[in-house]
């Protein structure tokens, strides 16, 4: 009898301290935040072509958004914030001002064919609606290119999950091709 209350104390107690361990809360929709555009669905190599990513109103703590694609395909060259006037600072918009995030460096994505962009906080800040970045991608092979957008983001309305889909075909060299044989050159007379 004495180990059985000793067993149901030790029960209690854990129901107790698990009870209080915070949770993470996720929209109740399942519904990402996150999502993208890009500016065209067909190139040739050697073209570049952009991606916007954006996000509509959302209350999270923190947000990581990869923007995940083939390097045997494409090269990611830049990323632009949504201000003209500040286009190195790439980050969330508030109702009260602006939150600065992190986005990968060209030779950080070439690494793993991913595009990085995290926010990091601690305590939910409500978002309003706003672009995130604009990236540029050069096409470097022939092919069809799969982005894929995920979504890591903790808070009233988290999302973790694949947020969005998009492709890209990419032709055969911009070059244009010669569609006649080439011409034998006859050295002149004088």
């Amino acid at each position: 009898m004495k180990n059985l209350k000793r067993a149901l104390a030790l029960l209690l107690c854990l129901v107790m301290v698990l009870s209080n361990v915070p949770m993470h809360a996720h929209a109740a929709d399942g519904a990402a935040n996150i999502d993208m555009e890009v500016s065209t669905t067909e190139v040739n190599v050697g073209d570049t072509f952009t991606i916007v990513v954006f996000y509509d109103s959302m209350k999270v703590a923190s947000i990581g958004a990869p923007l995940s694609y083939d390097k045997a395909l494409v090269e990611f060259v830049s990323a632009v914030g949504c201000d003209p006037d500040f286009a190195d600072e790439i980050g969330l918009c508030t109702r009260r001002g602006f939150t600065q995030g992190k986005i990968s460096t060209p030779e950080e994505a070439a690494a793993i064919g991913q595009v990085g962009f995290v926010v990091a906080g601690t305590e939910e800040v409500s978002y309003t609606a706003c672009d995130i970045y604009t990236a540029t991608f050069r096409a470097i092979a022939p092919g069809t290119v799969t982005f894929t957008l995920s979504e890591n983001s903790d808070g009233t309305d988290g999302f973790n999950g694949v947020a969005a889909t998009a492709t890209v075909t990419i032709n055969g060299s911009s070059e244009p091709e010669c569609d006649h044989a080439p011409t034998k050159l006859v050295p002149n007379a004088d």
